[in-house]
């Protein structure tokens, strides 16, 4: 079960859906249409959950095996993301 999916019962899906209503976030997703930025927000929301398990999955073997964490993609993604969401916020 998706993210957004699973979101129904707290509101997240009503909330990403309303968000996809804006100008702002349609053209961040380059979407021209809310219904379709809203499944592209999903998809792009699943990726950043499916990188965010890799990375966790990584840590927890980390600290078994006493290496390094390869959490950079992790940080990274978290900046754009935070950059992102501070734009849009900005933005309405």
């Amino acid at each position: 079960m998706d993210v957004l999916a699973r979101g129904r019962l707290s509101g997240l899906a009503n909330a990403a859906r309303l968000a996809c209503d804006h100008k702002t976030l349609t053209e961040f997703l380059s979407e021209t249409e809310p219904n379709r930025a809203h499944g592209r927000f999903g998809e792009r929301l699943e990726d950043f959950i499916e990188r965010r398990n890799q990375v966790a999955h990584s840590l927890n073997a980390v600290q078994s095996s006493g290496a390094e964490p390869a959490t950079s993609n992790l940080c990274e993604d978290l900046d754009r993301l935070c950059a992102r969401v501070h734009k849009v916020c900005t933005r309405l």
